[in-house]
């Protein structure tokens, strides 16, 4: 399916011509829900960055951190008051504030992090999402005309809430294959 079709999709669903004109902001709408909901792999983008006067901007796209390294160690995060703690030393730390990743260090760092869903549109007719779960798109889009249309949204709802279930119960056997995570024990110091 793709972004024509989805649109062909949820008027079909919906069997509501009127709100044709809308169908868009359906779209948009549950890709910011996506976007505020979901975390898995294909949304994981790698990075390497050279600080400018220390600092490293974030794309426009940003969601969330999933890694800092600088050279072969891993940084940890602090918060933004913790930082000035360590003043200039080049501690295995980092903070973000705003739009602006600060890695404590000038060397270049490889981050990684999550990425928006790309939106659809006249001229990005497809992207990951779409691609591996159309019906996730077209059950949340559903949901979205749904409740603007002022009608019992609840098994749209709960059929978006079960795609994106799906999406993340993929994702994690995709990842780990079905072998349980252990925890660790290491005397690490947690900073």
């Amino acid at each position: 399916m793709n972004y024509t079709e989805l649109k062909t999709q949820i008027t079909s669903y919906t069997k509501r011509a009127d709100l044709e004109s809308s169908i868009d902001t359906f779209i948009d709408f549950f890709e910011a829900y996506i976007n505020t909901n979901l975390r898995v792999a294909p949304m994981e983008v790698n990075i390497t960055a050279t600080p400018v006067s220390g600092l490293v901007t974030l794309p426009a796209d940003y969601l969330g951190m999933r890694r800092v390294k600088s050279g072969t160690s891993t940084l940890e995060y602090v918060t933004p008051d913790r930082l000035l703690d360590y003043g200039t030393t080049s501690a295995n730390v980092y903070t973000i504030v705003g739009n602006v990743l600060d890695p404590n260090t000038s060397e270049d760092i490889v981050y990684t992090y999550y990425q928006k869903v790309p939106p659809l549109s006249a001229t990005n007719l497809t992207n990951w999402l779409i691609d591996s779960y159309p019906n996730a798109y077209l059950y949340g889009s559903v949901a979205e005309a749904m409740i603007f249309s002022k009608s019992d949204a609840t098994m749209s709802l709960q059929l978006r809430d079960a795609a994106l279930t799906w999406i993340t119960a993929s994702d994690k056997k995709a990842r780990w294959g079905g072998t349980p995570l252990r925890q660790n024990t290491s005397n690490k110091d947690v900073i």
